[in-house]
């Protein structure tokens, strides 16, 4: 019998093998007319970014504070890759399509840092770093406005469809408070969820005691996205098969790619919803109110795309 864990490894090689199948199913349409054909690959850094992302106000929101008030976390400078190839049709001398393959790493860095005085002296920071990465298969409309020049404008606009790949999503917490009489402690509270795993570490604050854990999620928290791409820039003419189209190209998901009914499991319950958030460890959720858990997460990036392209028609059919 197989298990839970060759299944999701199968779920996931089938979407990859489905992807696979359609790219090829539609290849014969661009290179039927191999005199019109091009083939690029090309590498994107981008700067990419999610939605927003909530946390408690106080940490100790449970102590005369029942109902927490949620603030924005600020958004630290997130850089992924993108990596792929397209396959380019030329409808006309100016005009073609594409169709892609790219791997592409999505995801954002948060940060909040607060002093405050609740029940205690305190000092809050939560950091979460979330990293995404997707196989998109693209569908563009090209434009170059003057193909025999040595330097032309280049201008694309199409749709996306992302697969998700694999995700990992880092969430720590640290408060340092002081309170009259006592000793300062420290409470540290980190969750790693990746893959179908959820593994928690938390630091008790009065003893020392720790606290850890390894869970199952039923539902993973992230899923897969469609979404629309733009890009604009100069194609440079090296000779007359190969080109450097180099691109400023801008992309935003229409999908909503957080799974707001995220579960694992605990204890043999599957009743844990992740988006509710676990600040203080199994035990202490934060009450139904959290925004996260119908706040949306969108992938957005924006890159320069460097390429290689390789024009695959003959001189002699110009």
């Amino acid at each position: 019998m197989k298990t839970k864990t060759n299944f999701n490894y199968n779920k996931k090689l089938i979407t990859v093998k489905k992807y696979l199948l359609i790219f090829f199913l539609l290849f014969p349409l661009f290179s039927f007319g191999q005199n019109n054909l091009s083939i690029e690959i090309f590498t994107q850094p981008q700067k990419t970014s999610l939605g927003a992302y909530y946390v408690p106000e106080s940490f100790w929101y449970y102590a005369g504070n029942p109902v927490p008030k949620f603030v924005k976390s600020n958004k630290s400078l997130t850089l992924k890759i993108s990596l792929g190839g397209l396959v380019s049709y030329r409808l006309n001398e100016k005009m073609g399509v594409s169709l892609g393959m790219i791997y592409s790493g999505q995801g954002q860095n948060y940060k909040y840092d607060n002093n405050y005085t609740d029940m205690y002296e305190d000092h809050l920071t939560i950091s979460k770093k979330v990293s995404l990465n997707y196989l998109f298969i693209p569908i563009t409309f090209n434009f170059i406005a003057n193909p025999e020049a040595k330097a032309s404008f280049i201008f694309s606009t199409g749709f996306y469809k992302g697969s998700l790949l694999g995700y990992k999503d880092e969430t720590s917490y640290n408060d340092y408070h002081k309170q009259t009489g006592v000793n300062p402690t420290d409470i540290q509270y980190s969750s790693t969820a990746q893959e179908k795993n959820y593994n928690c570490f938390f630091t008790y604050p009065f003893d020392g005691d720790t606290y850890s854990s390894t869970e199952v999620f039923v539902k993973k928290p992230y899923k897969g996205d469609f979404g629309f791409t733009l890009g604009t820039g100069f194609q440079f003419k090296l000779t007359d098969k190969i080109s450097i189209p180099i691109m400023v190209n801008y992309s935003i998901g229409f999908s909503n790619i957080k799974r707001s009914d995220s579960q694992y499991t605990s204890g043999g319950y599957s009743s844990n919803i992740y988006w509710r958030e676990d600040f203080w460890g199994h035990g202490y959720d934060v009450p139904d109110n959290s925004p996260n858990q119908t706040k949306a997460f969108h992938n957005s990036a924006i890159g320069l795309r460097i390429g290689l392209k390789i024009n695959l028609q003959s001189k002699s059919n110009k």
